[in-house]
C-alpha cells in the first residue's frame, strides 16, 4: 500500500494559500514565497500539508493519503492515481476553494510530479521473534546497510542517510495497541455516538489489530532514485508499479555475514588451525575478542581472515535468530500478507476499482468533514 506522497502540479491559476513572504536577494532582485498550509479539520483529525511554489506557478501536496481518506494507514491499496485523485480532491474541499483547472487537468492527464512514495506491505512473523529479528539485523548485517533502531516502538532502518531509499521494519501492531485512543479518535471523528458507522467501524479497527497480529510491516521509501526510475512522472505509475519497486528494494539487501548455527558449526570442524577453533567458539558465545588479543594488529588479521574465509565479522557479537528468521525467509513471497476481503467488503480501506461505495463518502467525509461543514455553516 502506499502510505506516503510528496507529489507537485504546475499550474497559472493557483489559489493564493499560506503568509506570503518577500525575499531580497544580494543581486537586488525580490523573490516571493508562501509558507506550507496544514489541512486538519480538528487537532485529532488526519492532516496534509499543501504549499504554493515557484513564485505562485507550482503547488506541492504532501502527507499519507489513507490517513487523509480513510483515517488509518494499517491497511490500504497500492495504486497512486486514485489516491493522488482523491486526496487532493478533499484537500481542497476542506479548504472550502474550488479544484483549479490546471490542477484537475493534470490529475486527469497524469502529469503531476512525483517526488517521493512510501510503500508498506505486512510479512508474516512470531510476534515473540520480532525483537530477536531486528536484534540479529543490527548485529550481523553488512555495515553498508547502516542498520539502526527505530527511536519509538520494535523495529530497524536501513539506509537511514539514503536520499535514494530507505527501508524501515516495524511492529505496526504494537505502535496501534500503543495509542490505541488516539487511533480511535483519529478514525471515528465526529461520527454520532450511536450511529451504524461508528459502531462498524470501531469493529473494524479491532479486527485490523488482531489481524496484524503475528506480523511485522516493511515499509521502502524512495526520494532521489524515483528519477533513476523513470518514476518521477504520474503517467509512468500503473498499478503494478508500487509492488514491484517494493520488492526489488527488498531483494536488493544483500546480507551476507549473517551465518546460521548450522553454518558456524561448518566453519569451527573446517578450521585448521585449533587458536582460530577456541576464538571462534570464545566468540560464539558473545566473548568480546578485542579484549582476548594482546595486540590490535593479531586481532584485525585473525578478523580479516575470519570474513574473507568464512564471512563471518566477529567485529560483532553473535546473536543466533529463533526459529530459523532471517532476512531471506521473512521476505519469501509466501510470507506477504494480502488484504483481507472483509476490509475491501466492509468499506473500511478505500479501494474504488474494487467495491461499490454506498454513498459516496470517504471515512475522512464522514468522521470529520460533514460534521465540519454542518459546524461552520458551510
Amino acid at each position: 500500500m502506499i502510505d506516503y506522497f510528496n507529489i507537485t502540479v504546475k499550474g497559472n491559476d493557483l489559489p493564493v494559500l499560506g503568509k506570503t513572504v518577500e525575499t531580497t536577494h544580494a543581486s537586488k532582485v525580490k523573490s516571493k514565497s508562501f509558507t506550507p498550509t496544514k489541512i486538519q479539520v480538528n487537532k485529532h483529525a488526519p492532516s496534509f500539508e499543501v504549499r504554493i511554489e515557484d513564485q505562485g506557478q507550482l503547488i506541492r501536496f504532501s502527507g499519507c493519503p489513507l490517513k487523509l481518506i480513510q483515517c488509518h494507514n494499517g491497511l490500504g491499496i497500492n495504486e497512486l492515481h486514485p489516491l493522488v485523485s482523491k486526496s487532493i480532491e478533499l484537500c481542497f474541499k476542506t479548504l472550502k476553494i474550488k479544484m483549479p483547472s490546471s490542477v484537475r487537468q493534470a490529475i486527469k492527464d497524469r502529469t503531476y510530479f512525483v517526488h517521493e512514495v512510501h510503500i508498506a506491505e505486512y510479512y508474516r512473523i512470531p510476534t515473540a521473534s520480532i525483537n530477536s529479528f531486528c536484534d540479529n539485523m543490527r548485529r550481523y548485517a553488512p555495515q553498508a546497510l547502516g542498520i539502526t533502531p527505530i527511536q519509538k516502538g520494535v523495529g530497524i532502518r536501513i539506509w537511514p542517510n539514503s536520499r535514494d531509499r530507505q527501508i524501515i521494519v516495524y511492529d505496526k501492531q504494537y505502535q496501534l495497541q500503543n495509542e490505541v485512543q488516539k487511533h480511535k479518535l483519529c478514525i471515528l471523528g465526529e461520527l454520532e455516538k450511536k450511529s451504524i458507522d461508528r459502531i462498524g467501524t470501531g469493529i473494524q479497527f479491532d479486527r485490523l489489530i488482531k489481524y496484524l497480529e503475528d506480523s511485522i510491516r516493511i515499509e521502502t521509501r524512495f526520494k532521489r532514485g524515483l528519477k533513476s526510475k523513470g518514476l518521477d512522472i504520474g503517467s509512468s505509475w500503473n498499478c503494478e508499479t508500487a509492488a514491484a519497486i517494493h520488492r526489488q528494494s527488498l531483494d536488493s539487501v544483500s546480507i551476507t555475514d549473517m551465518p546460521s548455527v548450522d553454518a558456524l558449526d561448518i566453519s569451527l570442524k573446517t578450521l585448521g588451525n585449533q587458536d582460530d577453533r577456541r576464538l571462534l567458539m570464545l566468540w560464539s558465545h558473545g566473548e568480546p575478542l578485542r579484549k582476548v588479543f594482546d595486540a590490535p594488529a593479531t586481532y584485525f588479521r585473525f578478523r580479516k581472515r575470519m570474513l574473507t574465509t568464512y564471512g563471518i565479522d566477529v567485529s560483532r557479537i553473535p546473536s543466533p535468530s529463533k526459529n530459523g528468521i532471517n532476512w531471506t525467509t521473512l521476505i519469501a513471497s509466501k510470507n506477504k500478507l494480502n488484504t483481507p476481503d472483509w476490509a475491501i467488503e466492509d468499506g473500511f480501506i478505500y479501494a474504488p476499482s474494487k467495491q461499490t461505495e454506498l454513498d459516496g463518502r470517504t471515512q475522512y467525509e464522514k468522521s470529520w468533514l460533514n460534521s465540519f461543514n454542518h459546524a461552520t455553516g458551510r
